[in-house]
């Protein structure tokens, strides 16, 4: 086999599309060198991420990122050593948190909108530490407080309603998030690991004109091709130079002023609760993908729900490693430590273990929010002394393997791993593992959510603790896809439930 002129090896070949199958849980499918990783098999960032692991264990490949791989051919030419992978490592940084007298402790996001909550959480925790990362370094509540509604006089300027956001788990990713929700406007996050086509396909779905990204990570993705969305870009640091006096004055003038204040300058009074806060993309079991709209509600209840199950201190640190297009990134690990007062750190790449290892030891992570994809890479690359101080693991996004439980285990840190089930669709969480409770299944429901089982093509409710379809229902739940008549809710008894597609029962416990 020839690709790009790189003779493959037959027995390359059947190892690569071993793993493929594999990966997909397709035995017999058909495989070609030409096939788009994302459209042609509709493989997602966790299946990419678990190529990759692939590819370090079995072809000696030193460091690889998602952006990488975009074809089948493209894991054939790294596999067979003909095809450079970059190599570029991340800026050294001293970092780390400062002293802290008095932190108050975590508390459930409080508002009706999520600017509201922001603000709120300022209020409550001013002079205290919001975040950090490699780039930026620390911010305070009262930095980031006003680099929000700095940015955000500036979003008001732009007609559109929708705009796209294309950045890797950092600070600056979250300032531009919550100054678009400041300025009324819905952030559209794209995927850029999936090709140029999935990212037309988004851009279009979603009606977005301008996306926000920054020339720094721009030069990381130095094997991305943009395709028509090249001309939409407009970089965060154009944006700084473009700042007019009056957007910095009147930006700094609300951060004196009331939540009550800030929110009726900002015309969000009377904003609906139901309006949506992100649009996230899910590609489920098709190759095209879906737009999902979360409302303000959706992300604030199911945080408020998710952190009633979870005991935390003033002490905790969230490490913040997953992108924002992906719902667990964008609410978990994102802008639920910023508006519940946990301190976080970000990083920009899941895949790049040595690195997360060397961050969680450096900002003293207590709460690891990961995918099993990422954290088998982490175990791989960390000194057991570098994730000393980590005393939660929360798995989501696919299912956490035995071994992951043992590796934990055998840290003898007392930490523990807690397994959680999600979908894009619900913001995200639906069950979770207890700390400190044998764990049992994917765990046990969260608070205000309801769940029963539907038989698959009956779409009869069957009796508690039977198989069947997942069926939820919640302040969570998002209300239907974007400009897709195709309804994903079954009424039954009188009640609208979404059918999450996937097969399960509840136990006598109450575990899923």
């Amino acid at each position: 086999t020839h690709t790009s002129g790189i003779h493959v090896s037959d027995e390359t070949r059947s190892k690569v599309y071993g793993e493929i199958r594999r990966i997909l849980d397709n035995p017999e499918l058909n495989i070609k060198p030409e096939m788009n990783l994302a459209f042609d098999l509709g493989m997602d960032s966790l299946n990419i991420a678990e190529s990759i692991a692939f590819l370090i264990k079995h072809f000696s490949v030193s460091e690889i990122h998602p952006e990488d791989l975009e074809t089948v051919g493209t894991i054939l030419e790294i596999a067979q050593g003909g095809k450079e992978t970059r190599t570029a490592k991340a800026p050294a940084s001293t970092y780390t948190w400062p002293a802290e007298q008095q932190r108050p402790a975590p508390a459930l996001p409080g508002g009706r909108i999520i600017p509201e909550a922001f603000l709120n959480a300022c209020e409550r925790m001013a002079g205290m530490t919001a975040c950090g990362d490699d780039v930026i370094g620390i911010l305070g509540y009262k930095r980031l407080k006003k680099a929000v509604l700095v940015l955000a006089q500036h979003f008001l300027t732009w007609k559109e309603e929708r705009v796209a956001v294309m950045l890797p788990a950092s600070t600056g990713a979250y300032i531009v998030i919550l100054a678009l929700q400041m300025a009324g406007k819905t952030p559209v996050m794209l995927n850029w690991t999936l090709g140029s086509r999935y990212l037309e396909e988004m851009m279009k779905i979603s009606g977005s004109e301008r996306i926000v990204t920054s020339g720094k990570f721009l030069d990381r993705l130095a094997n991305v091709q943009f395709g028509a969305c090249l001309d939409k870009l407009i970089t965060l640091e154009d944006i700084r130079k473009s700042l007019t006096l009056a957007c910095k004055l009147r930006g700094v003038y609300l951060t004196k002023c009331s939540v009550k204040h800030v929110i009726k300058a900002m015309n969000l009074d009377h904003m609906d609760e139901n309006t949506p806060c992100v649009i996230l993309f899910t590609s489920g079991t098709e190759a095209a993908p879906k737009g999902v709209p979360l409302s303000h509600r959706n992300i604030i209840a199911n945080q408020r729900s998710a952190m009633q199950c979870i005991e935390l201190n003033e002490t905790d640190v969230m490490y913040g490693i997953l992108p924002p297009f992906h719902s667990f990134g964008f609410s978990v690990a994102g802008l639920f430590p910023i508006l519940g007062g946990i301190k976080v750190a970000f990083y920009p790449d899941p895949t790049d273990s040595f690195a997360l290892a060397e961050g969680a030891h450096r900002w003293k992570i207590t709460l690891f929010c990961s995918a099993p994809s990422f954290l088998k890479g982490l175990f791989n690359a960390a000194k057991p002394a570098q994730l000393k101080s980590i005393r939660l693991f929360v798995s989501g996004a696919e299912k956490a393997p035995p071994e992951l439980f043992e590796r934990v285990r055998k840290l003898n840190t007392h930490a523990q791993l807690i397994e959680g089930y999600g979908i894009t669709e619900c913001s995200p969480i639906l069950t979770l593992n207890r700390p400190d409770v044998p764990p049992k299944g994917v765990g046990r429901l969260i608070p205000d959510i309801d769940l029963i089982t539907i038989h698959p093509e009956k779409l009869e409710r069957l009796p508690q603790g039977s198989d069947g379809e997942i069926c939820v229902r919640g302040p969570n739940v998002f209300l239907g896809y974007l400009g897709n008549p195709r309804t994903p809710f079954i009424e039954i008894e009188g009640e609208k439930w979404y059918r999450t597609g996937d097969l399960g029962h509840v136990d006598t416990d109450g575990g899923l």
